[in-house]
């Protein structure tokens, strides 16, 4: 039988911008077999730019707004930028001169922007369909990847976890053959092991809100504009809101206990109006893949004891991406 080692971080990737690219933007990316220069730098360095930059730019973002346009600092890679634009000339302008016709996200944004101009309303600018494009892409390919690499290591660390999780989806019938949306959301215990992933490790450890209002919590006044930061990762390891909450416990989001948790100390994606735009879509792209690794392998860390170290960017990347997990094909 042979064993095979995946840097998980990478494969999810490679797995998430093939799928972005498919269902959000209608176009092949190949990216398994013959990726293009842009996609094999992007797919490689990410869509976030280093450490150092991001970091700057999130920080001159939220205290001093105007400091970007001195230090010229990004937190989007200029190979993202790159592959967003080319999207939006090969893909927007072709179909919305030509009239093509497909379901996916493009297509809901082309129909969108004719109704607001049916409307009498502005369309969307240049920069609009390049920050909506982009705000997917970068939901549904970094921040779910940091989901899916998490999720992974999880559910291959904790093998009594992977064997329930294996003989729900044996018992419920389901098989990659007869997959769609109804037997994915049947699958109650698969829901509560991603919740209890993005618990443990959640994509964005802090959300950045500015006030709409003058408001008070508690003792403190928060007066309208100012720029509030919610440590999400805090929350959520928190012992008043979590019991016990270093022990992983999907049962936790069962439906008999999940009632319990108050709504704003599990904010994995945010919430509210500002909730994560590609949430449903990397929700469903990770159960997928989970769901044709548990029922094709049997997953183990490549490391005994091993935890992958988190880096102090904005998002909670694995540092150096290293998340090693072991495949091992079971017999059928």
């Amino acid at each position: 039988m042979s064993i095979n080692i995946f840097q998980v971080t990478f494969m999810a990737k490679m797995y998430l911008v093939d799928a972005v690219s498919k269902c959000a933007y209608g176009v092949e990316s190949n990216v398994w077999k013959d990726p293009n220069p842009i996609l094999k730098q992007l797919i490689k360095n990410g869509v976030i730019t280093s450490e150092l930059e991001s970091n700057c730019a999130a920080l001159c973002s939220t205290l001093l707004p105007w400091a970007n346009y001195i230090t010229r600092t990004r937190m989007i890679s200029r190979e993202a930028l790159g592959y967003v634009k080319k999207i939006y000339e090969s893909v927007v302008v072709q179909r919305r001169d030509q009239g093509n016709v497909r379901n996916d996200l493009v297509q809901h944004l082309l129909e969108t922007d004719e109704k607001r101009k049916a409307a009498g309303k502005e369309g969307f600018t240049n920069i609009s369909w390049m920050t909506n494009l982009m705000v997917f892409f970068l939901d549904g390919t970094e921040t779910a990847s940091i989901a899916m690499s998490y999720t992974i290591y999880c559910v291959a660390k904790h093998p009594d976890v992977q064997r329930k999780l294996r003989d729900e989806i044996r018992e419920m019938g389901v098989t990659l053959e007869n997959l769609d949306f109804e037997k994915l959301k049947s699958l109650e215990y698969l829901d509560m092991v991603l919740s209890e992933c993005l618990r443990h490790y959640p994509p964005l450890p802090v959300l950045s809100r500015k006030a709409t209002k003058d408001t008070t919590l508690g003792a403190i006044r928060v007066p309208k504009g100012m720029k509030v930061l919610v440590p999400v990762w805090k929350l959520q390891k928190d012992c008043r809101n979590f019991s016990n909450p270093d022990e992983f416990d999907p049962e936790r989001f069962s439906a008999d206990r999940k009632s319990s948790i108050h709504k704003g100390a599990y904010l994995p994606f945010g919430e509210g109006p500002r909730l994560c735009i590609g949430m449903r879509f990397a929700t469903t792209a990770i159960k997928i893949a989970l769901i044709t690794m548990v029922l094709n392998f049997e997953m183990s860390c490549s490391v005994e004891d091993m935890k992958p170290e988190k880096s102090s960017t904005l998002f909670l990347f694995p540092e150096n991406g290293l998340v090693e997990v072991k495949f091992s094909p079971l017999v059928k």
